[in-house]
């Protein structure tokens, strides 16, 4: 795909595919990505995990892979060497506890279950030293020192959430020491290491919901979309406001959501980087700067964008960045029922 003003359209070029019983979460962080699987519980298939890297993909497989003890809609947190996992002990509803496994070669074993629990838990995300769940009553905290592993769960009221509200997905990065928590349109920025929160007042008082959210390959800015077209982008240092793009792409023409998913597709991805938003309505995609914040030139189409991906670009960068050493950054996603991935060094 070309960032000029038209589109090189190229036969995908597929390694393999992988297969499994309801992929749903696909989480990365660092250079690894977990993708869970949900099983089937009705014909007794249990979830399973694959640990894929760049180096596996090309390969069309994973490497590694555990068949977990419950079928169940889940997430895996993949932390170097240690998998958390999600595990169920009712026969219905979502997990409420993380198991801690131990990779051996192609498998893993259970060597410990974290020892707080997280009902109804959705939702995960990590960064060097923690990976975060998101509970119904709550967050779970897990730190990791080497290869211990302590938990700390911290209530909705102390988060500032009241009746139904719950977190339920988080943005992450491997080098951010604060999480972005999604509960609705609430969005809180969690400090891992205190144990506490505060909210992000991304609306300045506008009647808007979100529709989608995502960082920046280097964790360094957050981008929100609202219901309204608007784009929003934070400076993750100081969660200061960095830009407004107002009336970015026409929310009015795209298809209805489902399930977790937004109305509007988008990817933020490139380098420099670069917003992109599905514009069904104009068969094109939005193209903003994200550094400077401006609209660039749309990309325009001779399809209807629906969902977007971002899967690589060959060769070097086209813009160097000698402020940045990108080798093992991440843009961790709780993707919601949305399998896409998201690595930096290619595009499609």
């Amino acid at each position: 795909m070309s960032m000029d003003d038209h589109v090189h359209e190229d036969a995908p070029s597929m390694a393999g595919t992988l297969n499994g019983p309801a992929p749903t979460h696909y989480r990365v962080h660092g250079e690894q990505a977990a993708l869970f699987y949900d099983g089937d519980a009705g014909n007794a298939i249990m979830a399973r995990v694959e640990l894929l890297t760049d180096a596996s993909l090309e390969n069309g497989g994973s490497v590694a892979s555990q068949t977990l003890d419950s079928a169940h809609h889940g997430v895996a947190e993949p932390r170097g060497d240690i998998l958390l996992a999600t595990y169920r002990t009712s026969a219905n509803g979502l997990p409420e506890k993380v198991d801690i496994y131990h990779q051996h070669n192609d498998h893993y074993h259970r060597e410990d279950t974290v020892n707080l629990d997280c009902p109804g838990l959705h939702g995960a995300g990590s960064n060097e030293d923690y990976s975060v769940f998101g509970c119904s009553d709550g967050i779970l905290i897990v730190h990791q020192d080497g290869e211990t592993f302590t938990a700390q769960h911290v209530d909705n009221t102390t988060l500032g959430l009241t009746g139904s509200e719950r977190v339920g997905s988080f943005d992450s990065h491997h080098e951010l020491p604060h999480f972005v928590a999604y509960a609705g349109d609430r969005i809180l920025i969690i400090h891992p290491e205190d144990g506490d929160a505060e909210e992000l007042d991304w609306t300045e008082g506008a009647d808007v919901s979100l529709d989608n959210h995502s960082l920046d390959p280097h964790g360094e800015h957050l981008v929100l979309l609202d219901d309204a077209g608007d784009l929003r982008i934070f400076d993750t240092a100081d969660w200061s406001e960095h830009a407004h793009v107002e009336d970015a792409v026409d929310p009015s023409t795209a298809p209805a959501a489902s399930g977790h998913g937004s109305r509007i597709a988008m990817a933020v991805a490139g380098e420099p980087a670069h917003v992109f938003l599905a514009d069904p309505g104009n068969d094109a995609i939005v193209v903003v700067h994200l550094e400077e914040g401006e609209l660039e030139d749309p990309l325009p189409l001779t399809f209807t964008p629906g969902k977007l991906a971002w899967v690589g670009l060959a060769g070097e960068p086209a813009h160097g960045d000698d402020e940045h050493d990108h080798e093992g950054e991440d843009h961790d996603h709780d993707h919601d029922h949305e399998d896409e991935e998201h690595d930096h060094d290619h595009e499609h």
